[in-house]
C-alpha cells in the first residue's frame, strides 16, 4: 500500500518501513550509502533536533560495541586465521578491520580502508546496537533526493511530493537537491534560533524574501515552514495568548 509522508526529516529506521510500506527492502542499500559517504554533505552533530552523525563517529561508536556477530575490529591483520592441533586451518570468515587500538592514532588512509569495508558489510554481520545506532540518524527529504539522483535510484514514492524537478536530468536533480538540501537547513537554523520574545516582530514574508536568496522556491518555501516554524509563527507572529 503506497503511503505519504510530510515531514522533512525521518529517521533511516522510518524511511526504510516507509520503502516496505511502498514495495521495497532498501534497509542494506541505505546502511551502505551511509558507509560510502552519500549522507556525508548532510552531517548534523553535536546537539542537534535531527543528528546525522559522520562516518568517523559511527565508526568509533562500532568501534567500542565490538560484538558484531560478523564484524571484527583489530589492531593487526593477524588472527584471521589459526592453525589448530591436528593440522586443520581455522578460517575466520568475520570482516577484519585493522585499526590502530586509539582513535587518536587512526589516519585518513586506515579510515577509507575501513569505510571501504564497511560500506560491503551485511547488516546481519552487525550488533543489534549499531544497526539502531545508524537507523536512529535522520535524513531530510531533499537530502534522500539528492542520493537518490546521484545513484540512479528512483525517488522515493512516500516523499515523491517534495520532487519538483519533473524534466531535468538525474544529474542536474542531484546537484539541485544538494542545494535545496543547504537551503533547507539554513531555514531550520533561521527558524530554531527566534526566541519566544522575538515572535510578535517575525515575518513571514522576510523570512520567505531572504530563502529566495538562498535558492528556495516559494513551493519548497511553504512546505519546509510548515515542517520547521513554531506554532506562534504559524499564527502571524502574534504570541502566545496574544
Amino acid at each position: 500500500m503506497r503511503t505519504v509522508r510530510n515531514e522533512y526529516f525521518l529517521t533511516i529506521g522510518e524511511i526504510t518501513l516507509e520503502y516496505e510500506h511502498n514495495g521495497h527492502d532498501r534497509l542494506q542499500a541505505l546502511f551502505n550509502a551511509f558507509w560510502r559517504g552519500a549522507f556525508e554533505p548532510y552531517i548534523r552533530e553535536g546537539e542537534q533536533e535531527y543528528p546525522l552523525v559522520s562516518r568517523r563517529r559511527m565508526l568509533e561508536i562500532w568501534h567500542d560495541i565490538n560484538d558484531h556477530p560478523g564484524l571484527r575490529f583489530a589492531t593487526s591483520s593477524e588472527g584471521p586465521t589459526e592453525q589448530l592441533p591436528d593440522g586443520t586451518i581455522d578460517v575466520e570468515l568475520s570482516t577484519w578491520i585493522v585499526l590502530p587500538a586509539e582513535t587518536a592514532d587512526w589516519k585518513p588512509k586506515e579510515l577509507q580502508t575501513a569505510y571501504g569495508q564497511l560500506a560491503n558489510v551485511s547488516i546481519s554481520d552487525t550488533s543489534q546496537v549499531a544497526q539502531t545506532g545508524l537507523r536512529c540518524q535522520f535524513l531530510g527529504a531533499y537530502e534522500l533526493l539528492a542520493v537518490c539522483y546521484e545513484l540512479g535510484d528512483p525517488p522515493p514514492l512516500f516523499w515523491e511530493h517534495w520532487d519538483s524537478t519533473r524534466r531535468s536530468s538525474r544529474k542536474k536533480k542531484a546537484r539541485y537537491f544538494r542545494e535545496q538540501a543547504s537551503a533547507a537547513r539554513w531555514l531550520r537554523h533561521k527558524l530554531a534560533d527566534i526566541q519566544p520574545a522575538e515572535v510578535s516582530e517575525v515575518r513571514r514574508t522576510s523570512i520567505a524574501e531572504a530563502a529566495t536568496a538562498h535558492g528556495l522556491s516559494g513551493a519548497s518555501f511553504d512546505k519546509l515552514w510548515k515542517s520547521f516554524a513554531m506554532e506562534e509563527l504559524k499564527k502571524g507572529g502574534r504570541r502566545r495568548g496574544s
